[in-house]
């Protein structure tokens, strides 16, 4: 039989063991749970230049769009064993169903097992998370470990039996796992790693019988960034945890031998964190919270504090018994801003590595943070300086932005008040979030570059106008998104329904907007010479209509 090795997905005590498991193991290949369509990206994964957190994201190549997310962290014992497998050369895929599987169970006319919630039955919620931390993430005996692990798991199984998909994962997996053993593989040296739930069902052969004909959905896949935010359980992801950057201590001082040291650095970035935004924090208060945590992890017969432990003894020494002192500081300690990053040119879609070739020339890299930032825009030609793309380097940032909007990417907000109809000034709030990226992706059925997915919108946009106003709106979009053609198809069908307009205030809506276009055309640098008799039409049309309307 294979070597099993079951895990809590995003633990990092699982990491730990898992690494020392593989060291004792030597497998001739690793076996990993996760989509099985989307092992090429492995070698992508355990390259040098890649930043976790990231995600392989598996969608639709049809509107409605449906996605599916795998998402992974420094600390994901799937990540630490594709790295494993690499650095000891050894084969390595993955072997659940492929992404379709999944995307075909959650058709929007098809009610959604309740597999997701055992599949992640070992992620637990708020108020189990602190019992497993005390249960699994400070045990240092391998062997107790995986004993405790595999108890637990069993009994969840027996509470929340396995449903059709389910069983269908776990065939397919055995059947992956046969394939290697037929294909002469030692099966004693066949590491296989999979959630704990699943441990059960993979050492039974007659699961076999529950293998079904693979869907022939047609999806696509790419990897993405990833945030830690995304990751907690705040943010509503199912398969998170709701401290990340917390486990990710865990993980580094586990590495290093010494994961008792983690308590002391979680208290002192909470301490750093009040000082700087100006609340007082003594050193003797971070050590008697340090002494407090641990006397209330003894009082639980406990070697090491939880998070749990720490945050009571931070209130009690740090916050002087208010929650509300330190909320702030809890957030940014526990969770994190980090945000994983890809090589450039890694991304699977092209309209990705156009949005972040964009970012590089543009120079708005900076901005890819959480947290918002300010951004103010000068459109005007900008003359102390040498090239003409550095002139005009707030203009392009614009177009950029502003086609970013069209197509619902949710990257950069204008200010509310800012002049952003005309005006030479405007004020951008610019923030990077998991939400954008996967809109993003989405956008690449409309094109493959963001500015040739705009034009797409615009176009559909333009083709669903049945008003004078709307057509007018829509070249105004095209106006300030810098795309040409797109205005010019715009002010085709303006002019095609100007001919028989007769209502006064569709036509003054109108004429205002192509004023706005004629003011600042020079400004965006666009071609505006054929609106200027159209509008003329559309002003004397109004005189002659007035009196009649008043």
């Amino acid at each position: 039989m294979a070597a099993v090795f079951g895990v809590r997905h995003l633990s990092p005590a699982c990491s730990l063991h898992l690494s020392a498991f593989l060291d004792q193991l030597q497998p001739q290949v690793v076996l990993i749970e996760g989509p099985s369509d989307c092992s090429d990206f492995i070698e992508a994964i355990v390259s040098a230049e890649l930043t976790p957190p990231f995600a392989i994201m598996a969608y639709t190549d049809s509107t409605p769009v449906r996605s599916v997310l795998y998402p992974f962290a420094c600390y994901s014992p799937e990540y630490v064993a594709m790295q494993w497998a690499h650095a000891h050369q050894v084969p390595c895929a993955f072997m659940d169903l492929p992404a379709a599987a999944f995307l075909e169970n959650d058709t929007p006319d098809k009610p959604q097992e309740n597999d997701q919630a055992q599949d992640q039955a070992m992620d637990l919620k708020l108020d189990e998370e602190d019992r497993w931390e005390r249960m699994f993430e400070h045990e240092t005996d391998g062997a107790k470990f995986a004993e405790a692990l595999a108890l637990f798991a069993h009994h969840l199984r027996q509470l929340q039996p396995p449903v059709a998909l389910t069983l269908r994962r776990e065939a397919f997996m055995r059947g992956v796992i046969d394939h290697y053993i037929e294909s002469g593989i030692d099966e004693e040296r066949i590491a296989v790693i999979c959630g704990a739930y699943h441990g059960e069902g993979l050492e039974t052969p007659a699961a076999s019988e529950q293998a079904e004909k693979l869907p022939a959905l047609s999806v696509r896949r790419t990897l993405m960034p990833y945030s830690y935010f995304r990751l907690a359980s705040l943010s509503g992801y199912g398969a998170g945890n709701k401290a990340p950057a917390y486990y990710e201590q865990l993980w580094q001082y586990g590495r290093k031998g010494h994961p008792d040291q983690a308590a002391a650095a979680y208290l002192s970035q909470l301490s750093f964190y009040q000082r700087k935004h100006g609340y007082p924090c003594s050193t003797a208060q971070v050590i008697e919270a340090l002494q407090l945590a641990q006397s209330l992890a003894a009082l639980r017969q406990e070697a090491t504090p939880s998070l749990q432990d720490l945050k009571d003894a931070a209130m009690a020494c740090m916050g002087e018994g208010r929650p509300a002192v330190l909320m702030e500081a809890f957030v940014d300690t526990e969770i994190g801003t980090a945000i994983g990053s890809l090589p450039q040119g890694l991304s699977q879609t092209a309209i990705q590595n156009d949005f972040y070739h964009a970012l590089r020339t543009l120079k708005l890299q900076r901005y890819n943070t959480l947290t918002a930032n300010l951004l103010e825009l000068d459109l005007r030609e900008k003359t102390t300086v040498k090239t003409e793309a550095s002139a005009f380097l707030d203009l392009r940032r614009s177009m950029f932005l502003h086609r970013l909007r069209i197509l619902g990417v949710p990257f950069g907000t204008l200010r509310p008040g800012t002049q952003a109809r005309g005006d030479w000034k405007e004020s951008w709030d610019l923030k990077w979030s998991s939400t954008a990226e996967i809109t993003l992706i989405e956008a690449s059925l409309s094109g493959d570059s963001v500015a040739s997915a705009a034009q797409f919108v615009l176009r559909r946009q333009l083709t669903q106008a049945q008003q004078l106003s709307e057509c007018a709106a829509v070249m105004e979009e095209a106006f300030l998104c810098g795309l040409q053609e797109s205005l010019d198809d715009a002010l085709k069908a303006v002019q095609a329904l100007a001919i028989d307009s007769s209502a006064l205030e569709e036509i003054v809506r109108t004429a205002r907007r192509l004023s706005t276009l004629l003011r600042f055309g020079s400004l965006r640098r666009m071609d505006s010479t054929a609106i200027e008799p159209l509008f003329h039409q559309l002003f004397y049309r109004a005189l002659l209509l007035c009196p009649g309307s008043c």
